[in-house]
């Protein structure tokens, strides 16, 4: 028979095996989570810009239909960004250069996002993220980026690319999900030719692509959020979607790597307005290194 004294000591033993073994547990948790949940270093957090928003504090501002984000080009408009235009329609007289010359033109945009989750309510809505050369003020667009739309109160995630202005493709075989880490990067080969890709950081796929564009004129370079258009040019209503962040923003210009803010070329805002001035969507002034900036819903 057990006396109390030996009874108190193999209970005091097994309950100190017990914690013993739960902070075994414990640690060993933790230490997977920590792995498990780390997110690429060079993707920064998306955090929301309060509105009403100080257009002074993001330098010189345009307004367009349908886009929010930053544009550097060496033939910025006065005051507000056309939406692009038409197929067939021209550029604008006394813009643009050969775009078989290798000087005063864009070869080369890029930058990282995390794809934004979109909230969905009765409506359709629809929104896309990219990175492209052109559309300022001429009728071409080279882009590569995600779309975040909602059908039917339900959200569609899917990765996409355009030589504008021939459609858009939808890319089936490329996954997007909200949260994934994204790389995008247009480039321009010569002879008209350029080459496209899309990497998601998070699952590992890389799509490339290379198409032929002789019309470009390749005198801006673009970070957006958009509110699609339809097949009529009429602007659709913008997806609700969570502050979108982007990342390691660069551009090739005569030749030389640029942020968006030490550009040889001038860089603007983009505030997205309605024709009644209200505002859809709005960037965040550029972080301190010139390469980042968020862009926030406000209204569809």
């Amino acid at each position: 028979m057990l006396t109390e004294n030996t009874r108190f000591v193999i209970d005091h033993r097994l309950k100190m095996a017990i914690i013993a073994t739960i902070l075994i547990v414990l640690a060993g948790a933790c230490s997977t989570v920590s792995v498990s949940i780390s997110a690429p270093q060079s993707v920064a957090v998306s955090t929301a810009t309060p509105f009403p928003l100080s257009y002074g504090s993001l330098g010189r501002v345009l307004t367009s239909d349908n886009w929010a984000g930053y544009v550097v080009s060496n033939n910025l408009p006065g005051q507000s960004l056309p939406r692009r235009q038409r197929p067939g329609q021209r550029p604008p007289s006394g813009i643009g250069n050969n775009p078989g010359s290798n000087s005063g033109v864009v070869s080369d945009v890029q930058a990282q996002w995390v794809v934004p989750t979109v909230t969905c309510g009765t409506a359709d809505t629809y929104s896309a993220v990219w990175v492209g050369i052109d559309g300022e003020t001429d009728g071409t667009v080279e882009q590569v980026g995600t779309g975040a739309d909602c059908s039917k109160g339900q959200p569609d995630y899917y990765a996409w690319f355009e030589i504008f202005p021939r459609p858009s493709q939808d890319l089936s075989q490329f996954v997007v999900n909200p949260g994934d880490s994204v790389s995008a990067d247009v480039q321009y080969g010569g002879a008209g030719v350029f080459n496209l890709t899309l990497q998601d950081l998070t699952t590992k796929q890389v799509f490339k692509v290379s198409r032929t564009n002789l019309r470009a004129l390749r005198q801006s370079a673009e970070w957006v959020v958009e509110a699609p258009a339809n097949q009529n040019n009429q602007v659709l209503p913008l997806a609700d979607f969570s502050p979108t962040t982007f990342s390691q923003a660069q551009a090739t210009i005569n030749d030389q790597r640029c942020a968006i803010a030490q550009c040889a070329w001038s860089h603007s805002a983009l505030v997205m307005e309605n024709t009644s001035g209200k505002v859809r969507a709005y960037p965040s002034p550029l972080g301190t290194n010139g390469t980042s900036f968020s862009v926030d819903w406000h209204a569809s």
